[in-house]
């Protein structure tokens, strides 16, 4: 009878527990696997990174040339916001003309917005527009549902799609051989005094979603085992203000707890971030993140685009796993007889 006991089915809840320990004994692997396979999927690429053209009608030409002066190897062109000026109306007739411009990309266009597409559009001389409202033109003709503008097409994946409620479409993530791209709608320049009790709880939320979609991005791709990011937005968040933290008392920091989570969220990150901004219209490279001790952030590294009046000028980005640096920066031009 003892034999007989040890060889009956068991009961319930012991069942229970034999399944779930098998189900765990096999998660292991698979999750594993699935880790490795995204991690396998590495080689080598380029992209093109613009922004903050065009600003007038004089850059319409210089923005056409360098979409089409852009090498045809890359994978894709990020462009980091701002397609006018903030002086030029923000009309759904110029929206459409520059949204129209981008469509040229010979490769797939990813557009991050500006400030001067929507944030800045109450400006009497931008006409006075509601921000959210202008916002939401937006959304619906490039985000709804999300898509890259130009030739071919990208995986891109939408907060609004993969978080739901309190998400937002603007804010996407793709991968590429390796890398994992997350952008966000950062504005650079927001004046508070102008927006209604509204606007200003829903650019709170904006940010809010804002945190959520970054944090998320930074845990998927530890799942995923890739040691290499690439953060997009249009604001220059103002590292130096961290290179001596007795100015962050003495004026008004809209960017101070944006840097303290990326400095967070990167300090923890076993890799490279590449963070990507526009705003400024000055191209610089470097590694200016501090943490909130002011120590230097030395695995995330800045780059800012060319803009306006700059608009003859590009950045090329080359992706090596097999060389160093990983992320190759270069300025590319279209004459060599202007250069900022």
């Amino acid at each position: 009878m003892a034999n007989a006991k040890n060889t009956s089915t068991p009961p319930k809840r012991a069942r229970r527990h034999l399944l779930q320990a098998a189900g765990a004994a096999l998660a292991g692997p698979l999750v594993a696997t699935a880790g490795a396979a995204h991690a396998a999927s590495r080689r080598d690429f380029s992209f093109a990174l613009i922004g903050d053209v065009p600003y007038f009608r004089s850059d319409l030409d210089r923005t056409r040339d360098v979409l089409a002066a852009i090498d045809p190897r890359c994978e894709f062109v990020i462009h980091v916001g701002d397609f006018k000026a903030s002086t030029e109306p923000c009309s759904n007739e110029l929206f459409r003309e520059r949204i129209a411009l981008l469509q040229l990309a010979s490769q797939p266009l990813v557009f991050v917005p500006g400030d001067n597409e929507w944030s800045d559009c109450l400006k009497p001389r931008a006409g006075g527009f509601r921000p959210f409202e202008r916002l939401e033109f937006l959304r619906r003709n490039l985000f709804e549902p999300a898509r890259a503008l130009g030739k071919g097409s990208l995986a891109l994946e939408q907060q609004s799609v993969v978080q739901g409620v309190h998400a937002v479409p603007e804010n996407l993530r793709w991968q590429v051989g390796g890398v994992m791209f997350v952008s966000l709608n950062r504005p650079g320049g927001v004046d508070l005094r102008k927006f209604t009790n509204e606007e200003s709880d829903q650019l709170s939320a904006l940010f809010n979603a804002n945190e959520s979609w970054l944090r998320a991005t930074f845990a998927l791709t530890k799942q995923r085992r890739l040691r290499h990011m690439v953060v997009v937005a249009h604001a220059n968040p103002n590292f130096e203000n961290d290179h001596h933290l007795w100015r962050v008392r003495l004026k008004r920091d809209a960017h101070a707890k944006f840097r303290g989570l990326l400095a967070d969220l990167t300090s923890n990150f076993d890799g490279e971030v590449l963070f990507v901004h526009g705003d400024t219209h000055w191209f610089q490279v470097n590694q200016p993140l501090r943490n909130r001790m002011g120590e230097d952030v030395p695995n995330l590294t800045r780059v800012e685009s060319f803009g306006s009046p700059f608009s003859s000028s590009w950045v090329l980005i080359r992706v090596s796993h097999d060389s160093s640096p990983f992320f190759s920066v270069s300025a590319q031009h279209l004459d060599s007889g202007k250069r900022p």
